[in-house]
């Protein structure tokens, strides 16, 4: 329905639910309209205490002239281990606010929805998990509901702002979605 009926609807449940001081109402650039929830507080806490044991450490150097060995946070290799580290750590937040911080108000018609079996069996052929509802739910937001960039750094936005998640903590998660 992009341009027709939802161009219309949306801003007026976006407005309403502002007036209304309730948890906000946005449209992604799918035309797929979202509200969005608080995350538990502890959730990303655990989440993030969990992918701890995963974060690398610089590997440590002798250097000669002081006679001890010191950590080396310029290594090739480490450097590229905290850029996979940090894209995982992205991407566990990103499931997090779509699993527990979105619901999904309505959608378009001309999107495959979530038990579309032609978008499943393609999902399934590209190596994504989709057996239960909350698989299917967080891949659809990847590869449907998500059309453009801009929509992950709203999504995070809107939860992160309602979740008392600082704008710094939101921009560097959506900063790991731009570069791989």
């Amino acid at each position: 329905m992009p341009g027709g009926m939802q161009d219309e609807i949306s801003p007026v449940l976006e407005a309403k639910a502002r007036l209304e001081g309730g948890d906000p109402i946005f449209t992604l650039s799918s035309g797929v309209v979202l509200r969005a929830k608080k995350l538990p507080p502890m959730l990303l806490t655990d989440l993030i205490m969990a992918l701890e044991d995963t974060k690398p450490k610089p590997p440590l150097v002798l250097i000669a002239s002081k006679g001890r060995e010191e950590e080396n946070p310029n290594d090739p290799d480490y450097l590229g281990k905290v850029s996979v580290y940090q894209a995982h750590m992205a991407k566990v937040t990103f499931n997090a606010f779509v699993l527990e911080g979105t619901v999904v108000i309505e959608a378009p018609s001309d999107l495959p929805g979530m038990e579309d079996e032609d978008w499943l069996d393609r999902m399934r052929l590209l190596g994504k998990h989709v057996r239960t509802k909350a698989e299917r739910y967080v891949v659809w937001f990847e590869s449907v509901a998500c059309a453009d960039a801009a929509d992950i750094g709203k999504i995070m936005e809107e939860v992160g702002r309602l979740s008392s998640v600082s704008e710094r903590d939101v921009s560097a998660a959506v900063q790991n979605f731009r570069s791989p």
